[in-house]
Parts: structure tokens; sequence; C-alpha cells
């Protein structure tokens, strides 16, 4: 470890794991919130000061709230309406103009102001091991530990390339091949995400929400002025649900796995994927990023061809690259699947990294009669 640091650089604070007794301590101090969310973590690196920039693959938690006393401007609404707005105020954060305008839409003819009391969430910025690893070997990112918030009494000291590797990567059962192959495909510019079981289940539900929002116009023409502002406002809640899922599902995804020839003999269904991959895209959104360009599974690369990956061990990880079918039986139209690409980053022992695609494809039907 080193004392100082690059200051002109981001600064991310490490906080490892919890041990068993550190998490039982934390129940009886705070607030019961901050207490469960100590114990679920699995490491992550808390960006304390980020010097004006944005991390995509990164992912905002809570950490406290506070009560903020605000003037809204009174519009005219009925009473359902208003009520409606003020189980807003009591259960989400707090929202600025462009928000209020999305809900209740603009009013030329505001009524007197109203004072609320609102609850606003205070959130800070993380970023898993992995990430914040491949940042620092970029020289992008300083990362010191997290000695003040454990109670030390010494100064906070910055850590080195080997305290990373040796240190911070086994405390958060990251392993040596699965950073390898987040590091390769991040250099080309890909943005990476943790897989986990749901979200392909959350893309494909927001997408629908999306492709299925009627539009503005004929709303307009068809609901009368309250009825319309109660159905954008539940359309403004529906959406920021979506989003926190979205964030959440970042934020607890598991560790990225390392698929284990052996293991899959034993128990096939433990079996998933490292990473959801999509393209380099500046206007990339966390909370509305759409469906990944492709799936990433991580593998050891072994000479030997008994150790090679059988049919049945690409067969399964293909199929986890499969969203959900939609299948029209009104008619006899074609049924759609939101199947994306796998791609399989294999690791060899000298930290090389090889990325093999693997796509499904089907043996083409050639009817006899129409060659006659």
């Amino acid at each position: 470890m080193s004392n100082k640091g690059d200051e002109t650089l981001p600064l991310g604070i490490y906080v490892p794991p919890p041990t068993s007794s550190s998490s039982s301590d934390s129940t009886t101090d705070g607030c019961k919130d901050a207490s469960l969310e100590k114990q679920q973590h699995s490491g992550y690196v808390r960006i304390a000061d980020a010097k004006g920039k944005c991390y995509p693959c990164g992912f905002s938690r809570p950490i406290g709230t506070i009560m903020e006393t605000i003037v809204v401007a009174g519009t005219k609404r009925s009473h359902s309406v208003m009520s409606n707005k003020t189980e807003c105020v009591d259960r989400h954060d707090i929202m600025d103009k462009d928000d209020v305008d999305d809900v209740y839409g603009a009013e030329s003819e505001p009524k007197t102001n109203e004072i609320v009391q609102q609850k606003r969430t205070i959130t800070e910025e993380r970023i898993h091991p992995e990430e914040a690893l491949f940042l620092h070997m970029r020289g992008l990112l300083r990362i010191e530990c997290n000695n003040h918030e454990a109670g030390a009494k010494e100064e906070s000291t910055t850590l080195s390339t080997q305290d990373l590797f040796c240190n911070m990567l086994p405390e958060c059962k990251i392993s040596l091949a699965a950073y390898l192959a987040y590091a390769h495909l991040r250099a080309q510019g890909y943005i990476l995400m943790r897989y986990s079981t749901e979200r392909m289940k959350l893309l494909l539900a927001r997408k629908e929400s999306h492709d299925d929002k009627p539009n503005a116009s004929s709303e307009a023409t068809e609901c009368i002025e309250d009825e319309a502002g109660t159905q954008q406002y539940k359309r403004f809640i529906t959406e920021r649900l979506a989003k926190q899922r979205l964030i959440d599902d970042v934020a607890t995804a598991p560790q990225p796995y390392i698929v284990s020839f052996d293991e899959w003999n034993s128990n096939r269904d433990t079996v998933r994927l490292a990473y959801h991959a999509y393209n380099p895209n500046s206007n990339f959104k966390r909370t509305n990023p759409g469906l990944p360009d492709f799936g990433v599974a991580v593998m050891p690369f072994h000479s030997s061809s008994t150790n090679a990956p059988t049919f049945d061990v690409i067969s399964s990880l293909v199929a986890l690259c499969h969203g959900v079918k939609k299948e029209k039986n009104d008619d006899n139209t074609a049924t759609s699947s939101n199947e994306i690409p796998l791609r399989i980053a294999t690791v060899a022992d000298g930290g090389a990294v090889i990325v093999y695609g693997v796509t499904r494809g089907d043996v083409p039907v050639i009817d006899k009669k129409k060659g006659t």
C-alpha cells in the first residue's frame, strides 16, 4: 500500500464483503435499512469523488433519507388527482419540474402555491470490483481502502495493483479468469453487466411497456383531462419502479461465473453466464439499456481435447441467451423470439483471452416435390 495517490484522478473507496462478526454488529447500530444493505453486498468500490466522470457499468444505492420542504405550484386538478399526487410525495423521491410536468401536464393558469414536505433518498455511486480494477489498470481511478469506515485510526491508504489482484479479487470471490475476460471486452469498448437470471425478464417487460405506450395526442382526444392525468401518473410510477428494479438487479447480481466441466457433470443447474454485453454506445442509459447485444460465458482454456466443452455444455449456454418467446395464435403469424448471440471467452493460464461466437443453426429442409 502507498499513502499517497494521484489526486487528479477520481477516487474510489474499496468496501470488502462484510464478515459474519461485522454483519451481526451492524444490526445493532444505525437504521435497519443500512444494516441490511451492509449484509447483502458482496464487495464493491464506492465512488467518493467522480471528478465529473460517469460510469455506465456502475449503479447507485440508497444510503439514507432526508426531509425537505419545497414549494409546489398549484394547478387545476380534481380531488382524485391531488390525492394521487400526495401519495407520490409520501412514497417517492423529490421530483423536479420536468417530472411534475410529465405526470400532471404543464398548466398555464397556476393556483396558489403550497408547501410540501418530501422525503428525498440520498444515494451513492458504486461499481463492481472488476470494473474498478479495469479502470485502475488504465490509469483512470485510484482506489483506497476502507479504514476510516471500519474504525481504524490510521489514514486512508491507496491500494496498489498487487493489493487489488491479491486481496480485493479473492475477497470478493472474483476469479482471475473472470476479470481477464471482462477487461478484454471492456478494452474494446463493450459495456458489461453481471449476468442474473431475472435481468432478461426485466428488460423484456420494460421493452413491452415502451412498445405498448399509447400516443399522447390520441389519448388526449379520448380521455378527459383528469383521466388523462391519472393514467399519465400511473405510467410515471410504473416507469420509476421499472428503473429501480433494473438498478437493484445490477447491484445484487452474483459474481461472474466460470464454467467448470467437472461441476457441469455433477450439477448442471448451477451453470450460468458471466456477463451481458452491450456494443459500444455513447447514448447508453443504465435505467433503459435495452436488450443486450450478446451474452458472455467464461471458460478456462485446456489444450487437452478431453477437457473441451461438450455439445450439451454449449447448448445449455445458448439456451441461457434466450428471451421469452411470444406466440400469436389468432392467425398463422410466425413466432418471434428475443434470442441474443453467445460469446464464449476462453482464458489460458498465461492470461491470453480468445472469444468465440456461438449461434444456433438449423439445417434447411429440402422439399423433394418442389425440386422435381
